[in-house]
């Protein structure tokens, strides 16, 4: 793994721009160059020398001889080998350059995808840590409301066993009113029917008063006997009259 600064000083050489002379030139272009610029040294010097002996009248120009030509080459070949020794060396700098430049291109390229692969890892974590919290709270929110449910149907059940238990109550309670409205209604009926049985008791007497008054009439002889009656009925109807009113009042 590089730092910060490496990483910098890296992108600042893989983005420097090219030089025209870093440019990898051919070797044979390179040679073919040098060779083309010698040969043209060699036909600019001929040229003078023909224009220096042209100008001199009636003197003949005559070429170089072939053993001249071999001098200059195999003077020429040291400086050729030289200029192919550096080409090379500097095919060699350019190659070992290049490969260098891959390899931080390399380096920086792994450490971007390192980068970005710790970059998408912190994401997802950070996503799936997310995930997991909206599941636990969903999970404790349905607990919630699970636990609310719940209390609300036994709170429910309570209520209505209260409004069952204060219904019965009720319904005791006025079951209990009926029977003492019946027991009562049933002694006031008592109560008339045993008026009603002294008032026919009364009645008769009054008939049977009425009767010895008849008699009275008819047969005074028996007065004495039948006042004694009536005072004894009268008696009677005073004490029964009180014992109605007794039974009315009650």
């Amino acid at each position: 793994m590089y730092t910060s600064d490496e990483q910098q000083s890296q992108s600042q050489t893989m983005y420097q721009p090219v030089n025209q002379e870093e440019i990898i030139v051919p070797l044979p272009a390179l040679l073919h160059s040098r060779y083309s610029k010698m040969l043209m040294g060699m036909t600019g010097t001929s040229n003078t020398v023909h224009q220096t002996t042209t100008s001199t009248p009636h003197r003949p120009v005559l070429p170089p001889s072939r053993s001249d030509q071999l001098v200059n080459y195999d003077a020429e070949m040291p400086a050729l080998k030289d200029a192919k020794a550096e080409a090379e060396r500097e095919k060699h700098d350019r190659d070992k350059l290049d490969a260098e430049k891959k390899e931080r291109r390399r380096v920086k390229e792994l450490v971007r995808l390192q980068a970005e692969a710790d970059k998408n890892a912190r994401r997802t974590a950070k996503l799936k840590q997310k995930e997991e919290k909206q599941a636990k709270k969903e999970a404790h929110a349905e607990v919630v409301r699970l636990q609310l449910l719940v209390e609300a149907e036994a709170k429910l059940k309570r209520r209505q066993e209260k409004e069952q238990a204060k219904l019965e109550l009720q319904k005791k309670t006025e079951a209990d009113a009926m029977a003492l409205l019946a027991a009562k209604v049933a002694r006031r009926q008592e109560k008339r029917r045993v008026a009603l049985e002294h008032e026919r008791h009364l009645l008769i007497m009054e008939q049977r008063i009425n009767s010895l008054d008849t008699i009275h009439a008819k047969d005074k002889g028996q007065i004495a006997k039948l006042e004694a009656q009536v005072k004894l009925m009268t008696k009677m109807i005073k004490q029964a009259v009180e014992e109605v009113q007794i039974i009315v009042h009650l």
